[in-house]
């Protein structure tokens, strides 16, 4: 072998060698030291700062203002009773002062909570005492724009109205729709139409039902005779 092919087979080995060296420390820096992308994890939900678990939000129970209007021999005490609230929340709903008195035929406004409607089959009937049931009075009787009869229950607990009737001497009889009584409570039954409330019922005759002298009775659904009342 000459001189020159010598020389050139070193440039080539000394190519090749070199090629090699770069081609392996690429590998290793690629394989080694480039710097990897580490995914960052989900942020954990924020925990209030005493470290408790959030707790959810129970909405408290509304209350609505339902407009009444005073009937004759009303007081804040009775219309606090019937609604089931009280005189401080009956003054406070209709800005009333404690020498504030009420008129016949004011519309005030009464803080009642509504009922949620419930499945038939959950909502059991409430006994209550059918006997604790009574004819209380019979105001105006025969002015057909006054008179009414009040049903009051002195029973424990409360009771279910549904079915019951109240009849008059002409045989003329009135049959209660769904009203819950509570002990102490009372309802009126007006003889002239009208719009019905928990406290007032509207017979809706055409003519007075009642005079001095005659007899209200009280009836359950069963058809038992269970109050009299007899008009002064």
């Amino acid at each position: 072998m000459t001189s020159r092919k010598r020389v050139l087979v070193y440039l080539l080995l000394n190519i090749i060698v070199s090629a090699l060296t770069t081609a392996a420390v690429l590998w290793a820096w690629q394989r080694y030291l480039w710097p990897q992308q580490v995914a960052a994890p989900p942020p954990s939900p924020a925990l209030p700062a005493n470290g408790a678990e959030p707790q959810a939000q129970t909405p408290e129970a509304s209350r609505v203002l339902a407009p009444y209007q005073v009937q004759p021999g009303d007081s804040l005490a009775s219309i606090a009773a019937a609604y089931g609230t009280t005189e401080e929340a009956l003054r406070a709903a209709n800005g009333l002062n404690t020498a504030a008195g009420l008129g016949v035929g004011q519309t005030i406004f009464v803080p009642v909570t509504p009922t949620p409607t419930l499945p038939a089959q959950t909502t059991p009937t409430p006994a209550g005492d059918p006997d604790a049931l009574r004819i209380a009075a019979v105001v105006g009787a025969g002015d057909f724009s006054s008179e009414y009869v009040q049903v009051q229950y002195d029973g424990e607990g409360e009771i279910s109205l549904l079915g019951w009737q109240l009849r008059a001497p002409s045989g003329a009889a009135y049959t209660f729709p769904a009203l819950l009584l509570h002990s102490g409570g009372a309802v009126r039954v007006h003889t002239a139409p009208g719009t019905d409330t928990v406290v007032d019922l509207h017979w809706g005759s055409g003519a007075p039902l009642w005079a001095s002298g005659e007899t209200a009775a009280l009836f359950s659904p069963d058809g038992t005779l269970r109050a009299e009342y007899r008009i002064p």
